[in-house]
């Protein structure tokens, strides 16, 4: 059985402040249009100790948890390039630049870091495919 596409939809960059600013960004910083752009939603996970039912799955600590959605979220600009590097940038200017390989990422959990929230996404979807 074939697997279904994920739902798209395509937006107007000019029509959204956020992803005009990531366009002329990305331009600035790649010296190219991006090819897509993908948002990714936030989320935070009630613990679910203190309801009668079961919450909807098991977070990493082992606690059942209910996901709720939030108003937070990332906007990715993306470029599929022949080399084996992720190049990382922040349209926030606190957060440096980060750059790395896709063949072998290695996340530091000991260390708090901005481009470490896209990488385990990244390794996820490495790991499924």
């Amino acid at each position: 059985m074939a697997a279904e596409d994920p739902a798209t939809r395509r937006v107007q960059v000019a029509e959204h402040p956020r992803l005009l600013k990531l366009k002329e960004m990305f331009n600035s910083k790649f010296g190219s249009t991006p090819k897509f752009y993908v948002r990714a939603p936030g989320r935070v996970n009630i613990i679910a100790c203190f309801f009668s039912c079961v919450g909807e799955h098991i977070d990493y600590c082992g606690y059942s948890v209910i996901p709720m959605a939030v108003e937070q979220d990332m906007l990715i600009a993306v470029e599929p390039v022949k080399t084996h590097t992720l190049q990382l940038a922040n349209t926030d200017p606190l957060y440096p630049d980060f750059s790395t390989t896709a063949n072998n990422i290695c996340i530091d959990k000991t260390k708090p870091l901005w481009h470490n929230y896209f990488l385990c996404g990244f390794k996820g979807i490495q790991e499924h495919f």
